[in-house]
């Protein structure tokens, strides 16, 4: 099982920051407080740059897998 998931690592963390990511605007839509707003505006920016970072690592990494075998 452990091997299962280190293999789907970059999946799983991918599909994690995009529902969180998801999860916090959908919070800015829900609650009109200005707390709750920036505070998930703020959490939204954090999770699409590690999204960002995630998917250039996993690309980073499958050209090095193909490059090196």
């Amino acid at each position: 099982m452990l091997k299962h998931l280190h293999q789907h690592k970059w999946l799983i963390l991918t599909i994690t920051t995009a529902a969180l990511m998801l999860i916090a605007i959908c919070t800015v839509f829900a609650y009109n407080n200005v707390l709750s707003d920036s505070l998930s505006i703020t959490a939204s920016i954090i999770f699409g740059l590690s999204l960002c970072l995630f998917l250039s690592l996993f690309v980073i990494e499958k050209v090095q897998d193909i490059c090196n075998p």
